[in-house]
C-alpha cells in the first residue's frame, strides 16, 4: 500500500521518530529494527521494520517513508512474522518499480 501520511515535518528523522511513537502507543509491546536508508524513485527514503502482536497473531511490518514535495508517503508491507521474510525479494522488487509523478 502507498499512502500519503500527515507528519509535522518532511525530514525523515522526524518522521521516523513520530511514527515509532505512534506505533508504540498503538501496539504496546513492539520490537523495532534500526531504520535503514534507501532510495525509492531516486528519492531519499527510510525504512522501519517492526514486529508486534495483533489479536494474538505475531505480525511483522515494513514502513518505507519518503517525501515528495511537501507530502510524506508511507509504503507499507505487512504479514505474519513467520512468513514475512520469505517475501523480502518481492518487497524489494515492488519498491524498485514505484514511480511518483
Amino acid at each position: 500500500m502507498v499512502k500519503e501520511e500527515k507528519f509535522s515535518s518532511t525530514k525523515l528523522d522526524v518522521v521516523v521518530a513520530e511514527a515509532e511513537k505512534y506505533f508504540t502507543k498503538a501496539f504496546g509491546t513492539i520490537a523495532f529494527s534500526d531504520p535503514k536508508s534507501l532510495t525509492v524513485d531516486k528519492k531519499d527514503a527510510v525504512m522501519i521494520t517492526f514486529s508486534c502482536k495483533i489479536s494474538g497473531m505475531q505480525m511483522k511490518y515494513e514502513y518505507v517513508y519518503l517525501a515528495v514535495g511537501s507530502a510524506v508517503y508511507a509504503i507499507t508491507f505487512g504479514g505474519p512474522e513467520s512468513s514475512f521474510d520469505a517475501l523480502s525479494a518481492d518487497y524489494a522488487q515492488i519498491l524498485s518499480d514505484i514511480r511518483f509523478e
